[in-house]
């Protein structure tokens, strides 16, 4: 039993046993990497073809395109080489750093990063999740260095002492702060 998929080539609709299907993308990347100007529409013309090809080969739309059927379009079509010479792949674009879409734990921050630096989304929220508490400097109970703002107010408060003493006959007060 094979695995099939519907795959639209040339704008026309068909069933595609996934062999068939690989060595199609195969001939179709390889033809992509040969041309220079116009590729979109040589492209569209030779997917177009295909589509002629196959319908053919296939007497009923129930039927599958197979990997002989794709064999038989490629030998009538002509071999990659046929088309030019095989062109430099284009500079790669360096990724951007977004969001991811697909690993979104906590609004996909971690799967971003991730993927920006090609690793597994996991370990960027184990170093982040450990980075968060060093920053936050969380200390063991027992720590006896830190000493909570209660102590330091109580230490630095200052005591005063009031005094009263008798200064003339009228027995006035006067206080005297020392």
């Amino acid at each position: 039993m094979k695995e099939t998929i519907n795959a639209n080539i040339g704008s026309v609709a068909f069933t595609v046993d996934l062999d068939a299907y690989r060595l199609l993308k195969e001939y179709l990347d390889d033809v992509r990497s040969r041309l220079s100007a116009n590729v979109q529409e040589t492209m569209d013309d030779i997917e177009r073809r295909f589509a002629e090809i196959f319908h053919e080969r296939i007497a009923s739309p129930m039927q599958v395109v197979t990997a002989d059927m794709v064999r038989a379009a490629i030998e009538r079509m002509g071999q990659p080489s046929d088309f030019g010479e095989q062109h430099a792949p284009a500079a790669t674009p360096r990724p951007m750093l977004r969001r991811s879409r697909r690993d979104r734990s906590i609004a996909g921050i971690c799967g971003g990063l991730a993927e920006f630096f090609g690793t597994d989304p996991t370990l960027v929220r184990i170093v982040t999740l450990l980075l968060i508490l060093f920053a936050l400097g969380l200390h063991h109970p027992m720590d006896h260095h830190s000493r909570g703002p209660r102590t330091e107010i109580h230490d630095n408060r200052q005591k005063t002492i009031t005094t009263w003493q008798p200064t003339n006959e009228n027995s006035t007060a006067r206080a005297t702060a020392s």
